[in-house]
């Protein structure tokens, strides 16, 4: 019961939201010891996840920066990216905190996959990069205007109909 309530402890201050993976680090031996979840979004048996190396997880280009972030402790979240057991990669929001279990440091981490919202951010980009485009290139006169009145964006045509500037 001890064990089970420090987890959750630690889970619980680590901010843990449904379907993350967890690794737990030790600081006198840094082995990963995976949720069932990790290792199965992973692709690892639970045989093969005991005893991996953290970042033995991580694509090979992000290794260094991810074990940098776990030798000195940080503890904001960070974008990285995972690697299956496959090969394959997506890109996973890290985030960890420092915990002492047993008189032991040891590192609690999740690490979510975010190819949703990568996704996401990317549809929004390429909306926004259109909707610059199609504004700039109207031959009509076209501003966007704050609700307080704020000229916020103003076309080329309006700035030659109007005589406005974008600073004015």
């Amino acid at each position: 019961l001890e064990l089970v309530r420090a987890y959750a402890v630690g889970l619980s201050r680590l901010g843990l939201k449904r379907g993350e993976t967890i690794a737990i680090v030790g600081s006198n031996r840094p082995k990963l010891y995976w949720s069932v979840m990790a290792a199965q979004m992973l692709g690892y048996s639970d045989a093969e996840a005991v005893g991996m190396l953290g970042t033995g997880i991580i694509a090979p280009e992000d290794r260094d920066f991810v074990l940098r972030n776990m030798l000195s402790g940080y503890e904001q979240p960070y974008r990285a990216t995972a690697l299956r057991k496959d090969g394959t990669t997506f890109p996973a929001l890290l985030t960890a905190r420092m915990m002492h279990y047993k008189g032991r440091s040891v590192r609690v981490t999740s690490l979510r996959d975010i190819s949703e919202r990568k996704a996401a951010e990317e549809t929004l980009r390429q909306s926004e990069e259109l909707l610059r485009s199609l504004l700039e290139h109207s031959p009509l006169s076209m501003a966007i205007v704050s609700m307080d009145g704020t000229i916020e964006y103003i076309n080329q045509q309006a700035i030659e109909t109007f005589g406005y500037l974008p600073e004015d």
